[in-house]
């Protein structure tokens, strides 16, 4: 939600400057409260969201794991996030040869996080943070075009204070408070002040503070471009920049409350003090009109992702945890071939793009969700992390592009079919890769296997209408036009429908008849409702629960997608 305003000014006659203030805010919570304060015991787990009243991995235990089906059995989560930012750019054309930008943004967050479990909840922990974090960054820019090249030069300063205590050590935190606790009495009420406590008590045995605050991060990014023309119409443009990333908060402030006293292994701790991660770009293309308005250019790229933030695992004499720390790398290499033709009428592009992609890990939590794989099943050894460089999730091997248009903008027409343009846009793409069920224990997590190829076609349309000093646009947008059912993520099988583990239960395990009255007959399962529960009803609601629970649409792309839309203005 922009509740701000943008002013323009002009100095003498080529300078401007844009002021800009955002405000933005979400709150989200899993369940209302009132419905988490209600729940009274375990029965609660899956029945209140399960359509089918069943769950197909638990049925010797008609009270069964939760995790079938939306609003988590005994959990109750509250995210709150709210962001103002403020930007000022300014631009200047100091002469017909140079071009200055400069600009500054600083951006303030309050974001809070509140995760509260009834007793008899043992899988999720108990979590809260609040937490304050800026960014500022400033950025100048040059641009200085001649007759015969073209530079770019350009610089970016980032400042990010993640304004946190942390326990930098988790199994030895001496029991001191991250934060001090204010008694407030105001008008008869009490409120809390959250004091971060930035000197603890005592410096203990070895040098060790308990509770530091965290550092803030400084970064900065230089950046160069060029543009040279090798021949007539025929130009060679080089890019090379530094870029960096703010991780996700998530990353940097989940349990960092708690120490491993307090908390199960099936957590990761957040870490305050990850710095942000860095890549560095480098693409060189050339570009030649090859005949009138037909244009063809070759374009290779080379990016190295460093500091990318992973979990590790940390093992103590007596205990053991998972952290996120900055101990990734990634890389992605490829070439791009493209084909342009523009004309009054039509235009068209095409385009094909190999890529290589990989890395020693595709996610932040790869490591972490991994671990039960870091043992030997016949020996029960631990197994050493895996960071050896692999294809990671992103790895598109092959991309085609391909657009066309048609435009009435530029041609003497009649005046009904004038301003109408349409375009449609086609993308061809190879599978991203996957660890089939079938690799063994010495290529875990190899990404060698591939998804199908993903086949793509959108539709763009608008016109245009004037009535005296009243225009008028209707657009229409058509997301995959043929709405084509591409796959783009499976289960370990292959499949985006089945994840193998349908042939667990058979239809003879089921021998139990329930009727009405009985506490475990369920009216969702009396599929005849005759008011009993037989055996193969149980049977087939667990085909249809599996389905259900299998069969997941964020396995496929969406579907066709039409959106309308009516702009106006005078």
């Amino acid at each position: 939600m922009d509740n701000g305003d943008e002013t323009v000014d002009t100095f003498p006659p080529e300078s401007e400057y844009y002021v800009k203030w955002y405000d933005f805010w979400k709150d989200y919570s899993t369940i209302p409260e009132d419905v988490f304060e209600n729940l009274t015991g375990p029965e609660h787990k899956f029945r209140n969201n399960n359509p089918w009243g069943f769950n197909p991995y638990a049925v010797t235990d008609p009270e069964g794991a939760s995790y079938m089906y939306p609003f988590y059995y005994g959990l109750y989560r509250r995210y709150f996030s709210q962001s103002t930012e403020i930007k000022l750019d300014w631009q200047s054309l100091i002469n017909k040869y140079n071009e200055a930008k400069f600009g500054f943004d600083y951006t303030l967050y309050d974001i809070q996080m509140v995760s509260m479990m009834k007793p008899w909840t043992t899988y999720y922990e108990k979590d809260m943070f609040f937490a304050s974090p800026y960014k500022m960054s400033f950025y100048a820019q040059d641009k200085l075009e001649f007759e015969l090249m073209v530079l770019n030069f350009g610089a970016r300063f980032d400042l990010f204070d993640p304004n946190t205590p942390y326990y930098p050590d988790k199994y030895n935190t001496f029991g001191e408070p991250l934060y001090l606790i204010d008694t407030i009495i105001t008008d008869g009420d009490t409120s809390f002040v959250r004091t971060p406590n930035t000197e603890p008590d005592t410096l203990y045995g070895g040098g060790i503070w308990p509770v530091k605050m965290a550092e803030k991060k400084i970064s900065f990014s230089p950046r160069f471009g060029i543009s040279y023309p090798m021949a007539p119409k025929t130009y060679l443009r080089f890019n090379y920049g530094h870029f960096y990333q703010t991780p996700q908060f998530a990353r940097l402030y989940t349990n960092i409350e708690s120490d491993v006293s307090t908390t199960e292994s099936n957590v990761i701790f957040g870490n305050p003090d990850l710095k942000p991660e860095h890549s560095i770009s480098y693409e060189m293309e050339v570009e030649s009109e090859i005949w009138k308005n037909i244009f063809f250019s070759t374009a290779v790229f080379y990016k190295d992702f460093f500091d990318l933030v992973g979990s590790r695992y940390v093992k103590m004499i007596n205990e053991e945890y998972f952290i996120y720390t900055n101990e990734d790398y990634a890389n992605s290499k490829g070439i791009e071939l493209s084909l342009g033709i523009y004309e009054r009428l039509i235009s068209f592009n095409g385009s094909y793009t190999l890529m290589y992609a990989t890395g020693t890990s595709s996610n932040s939590e790869e490591k972490f969700n991994n671990y039960s794989f870091f043992y030997d099943p016949e020996t029960g050894e631990e197994l050493s992390s895996i960071t050896s460089s692999k294809y990671v999730d992103f790895d598109q091997r092959h991309t085609f592009n391909l657009s066309y248009s048609l435009n009435t903008n530029y041609i003497d027409i009649n005046k009904y079919a004038r301003d109408f343009e349409i375009t449609l846009f086609h993308v061809i793409k190879s599978g991203k890769p996957y660890t089939s069920t079938f690799a063994s224990l010495s290529n875990l997590f190899d990404n060698s296997s591939r998804m199908p190829w993903g086949f793509y076609t959108d539709m763009k349309a608008s016109k245009n209408f004037s009535f005296g000093d009243y225009k008028f646009v209707i657009s229409m947008k058509i997301v995959n036009l043929f709405n084509i059912k591409n796959i783009i993520n499976v289960y370990a099988t292959g499949s985006a429908d089945t994840d193998g583990n349908l042939g667990d239960l058979k239809q003879s395990d089921f021998t139990e008849e329930y009727v009405l009255g009985d506490p475990y007959y369920d009216s969702r399962q009396d599929i005849d409702n005759d008011g009993k529960v037989t055996p193969l009803e149980q049977y087939n609601v667990y085909l249809a629960t599996y389905m259900d629970y299998a069969y997941n649409p964020h396995n496929y792309a969406s579907p066709r997608t039409i959106m309308l839309s009516l702009e106006f203005g005078f």
